[in-house]
């Protein structure tokens, strides 16, 4: 076997991994060894027919990895099961509450303000009672609340480093979505600081056991932040409310389908879905409000160069979403499926 069969056949053990592991633990060593027995053949036939058998089985083998992929996913032969309505009630209480708070200001009916401190203690009882329990999926949105206002206070020390970057060119479109994205920079340490906790932590590794299997949970996490940023993405606007109340109604729906999903993938289609939506509907409520705001001491009509910015903030603001809801959670789940050992799961 020559130095190209060579490079072919570490290419393909590579394209291997694609497949679940369960099923690389079954097949692997069968395909790799009717590939070179294939391979070889095609090399007796010249050159031309190498490529031609490389290509055709660099298409079957992706193929044949998404089919295995979706099979594991919509036959899990261990569902997630279901929360109780009690659960699930307590869930969906930090995006319910947003939509109460919310709601009384579009009748220009305003809360008092002592009811603050009681909300912040249920809150911190709820992640108390949350941590004693090994952090179960109804205390998740109260843990990402919290988080999410650390990662907020982390963005002070985040803001001189785009200093430079606003001198340089202050209105171009990628400065304006790295500065959407500060918010969450914080979540890059958070989400593993999460894990490393709730790995050493014996209480806790329940917690860390299920990211193993359904890294999804972490996305769940990071989910309950997300009133605090509709809260920050009207910072200053006026007539707002009703959007707002829009949005705080599909979290609350996403959360509670989320929560009835025993499927990974039907959980992140939700999760995908319900951030989707509350992107539109903030880009929608922009669109909308903005001729009616009076900014500054002499109010001026927007430009096109303003429902421009406003459009690359909420589009931004959708991405970092998805990045660190998705993304982040899916990467960090996938390393620990692979590295942790299964019988530490």
């Amino acid at each position: 076997m020559n130095a190209e069969q060579r490079l072919l056949k570490w290419v393909y053990a590579l394209l291997l991994n694609l497949y679940p592991r369960a099923f690389r633990d079954e097949f692997a060593f069968e395909l790799q060894a009717d590939f070179e027995d294939a391979l070889r053949a095609a090399a007796e036939r010249g050159r031309f027919a190498v490529i031609v058998f490389f290509l055709r089985e660099l298409r079957d083998v992706v193929r044949a990895a998404l089919v295995e992929r979706w099979k594991e996913n919509s036959m899990d032969s261990n569902p997630i099961p279901r929360l109780g309505r009690v659960a699930v009630g307590f869930a969906v209480v930090p995006f319910a509450v947003l939509l109460l708070i919310t709601l009384p200001n579009a009748f220009r009916i305003y809360l008092p303000p002592w009811i603050a401190p009681p909300l912040l203690t249920f809150f911190g009882l709820m992640i108390l009672i949350g941590l004693a329990r090994g952090l179960p999926e109804w205390c998740l949105p109260y843990v990402g609340l919290c988080f999410g206002i650390a990662a907020l206070f982390s963005a002070n020390f985040m803001y001189p480093i785009l200093q430079p970057l606003y001198r340089v060119s202050q209105a171009a479109w990628w400065v304006t979505a790295l500065n959407e994205g500060v918010l969450w920079w914080g979540w890059l340490i958070l989400l593993p600081g999460l894990l490393l906790v709730t790995a050493l932590v014996p209480p806790l590794r329940s917690f860390y056991r299920r990211v193993c299997q359904d890294w999804t949970v972490l996305s769940f996490a990071v989910y309950g932040a997300i009133p605090m940023v509709l809260l920050l993405t009207f910072d200053e606007y006026l007539g707002e409310e009703w959007y707002v109340a829009a949005a705080c109604a599909v979290l609350i729906s996403s959360a509670y389908l989320y929560l009835q999903r025993h499927r990974h993938t039907q959980r992140v289609m939700v999760l995908v879905f319900g951030l989707s939506l509350c992107a539109g509907i903030v880009i929608f409520a922009k669109w909308i409000l903005l001729p009616y705001q009076l900014w500054g001491d002499v109010p001026k009509p927007p430009t096109p160069d303003t429902f421009g910015y406003e459009l690359v903030r909420a589009l931004a603001m959708w991405g970092w979403m998805m990045l660190m809801i998705v993304v982040l959670p899916a990467l960090l789940g996938k390393l620990l499926a692979r590295f942790t050992p299964m019988r530490a799961v």
